[in-house]
């Protein structure tokens, strides 16, 4: 990647995160931690953090007019190598954390940002609470546009998060299935009345008004997709659908 990059004058490799990330794939001796911080051979991953990339050309559509643009980005990844390349879920963990940062004429800050995260259900030790899960849905693995990670990399990213600004410019274009009303309906009960919506996934009349809509919809959208690699049934798929999309019927 450093070097496909470095073509673009995109220089990573000088990221201390990045040389020890590289350091660590290479030393075959060295040993992953799995979720509870214990040694597991199985697995391998890396973590980068606060990735500088200077983006020389301002997007258009970019409020206010800074002077300057740069992109941070931090990744945290763990994978289990005996399921890698296989009709598995690929990730034990994954969290790509993108902090988008602006510079003004008068030198003021402003920011958004974004990220995708595989949602992690942490064990919980003997005598420990029991963590109560989000209410809203949670798609195993989700994109999350400007949320409250936002304030957690103060330090980090040398800034001032409570006098900086906000910055708007045109999120990445992300791949979305199609919806109607319907499934629209359903889409934003389910992240901003997660209550009232589950109360409605036991409505039976309610569930097969949508399971309708989603074979109208989603069932040719998915299976156009899945047309690319000839797989229309594969007995080894990891079997999560409704991890992978809880608004399925």
């Amino acid at each position: 990647m450093a070097r496909f990059t470095n073509k673009q004058r995109i220089s990573i490799e000088k990221n201390e995160s990045f040389k020890d990330a590289i350091r660590l794939l290479e030393d075959n001796q060295h040993v992953y931690l799995d979720e509870a911080g214990k040694p597991d051979v199985s697995l391998w991953g890396y973590t980068i953090t606060q990735l500088p990339v200077i983006i020389t050309a301002i997007p258009r559509h970019t409020f206010p007019a800074v002077r300057q643009l740069t992109l941070r980005i931090s990744m945290a990844f763990a994978a289990d190598w005996r399921g890698w390349e296989k009709m598995q879920d690929p990730a034990r963990r994954l969290n790509l954390d993108v902090l988008l940062l602006g510079t003004n004429k008068d030198e003021s800050r402003c920011l958004t940002s974004y990220h995708l995260d595989r949602h992690q259900v942490q064990p919980v030790a003997a005598g420990s609470q029991v963590k109560v899960p989000p209410a809203e849905v949670h798609p195993l693995y989700h994109v999350q546009f400007s949320s409250g990670k936002t304030y957690k990399v103060d330090e980090a990213a040398d800034l001032n998060l409570g006098t900086s600004g906000n910055l708007f410019l045109d999120p990445p274009r992300l791949l979305h299935y199609p919806m109607d009303l319907i499934l629209g309906v359903d889409f934003i009960l389910s992240n901003y009345l997660p209550i009232a919506w589950n109360a409605l996934q036991r409505d039976g009349s309610y569930a097969n008004l949508c399971r309708k809509y989603q074979t109208a919809f989603l069932k040719p959208y998915i299976h156009a997709i899945a047309q690319h690699w000839n797989l229309p049934r594969d007995a080894d798929c990891w079997g999560a659908k409704k991890a992978i999309w809880p608004n399925l019927l």
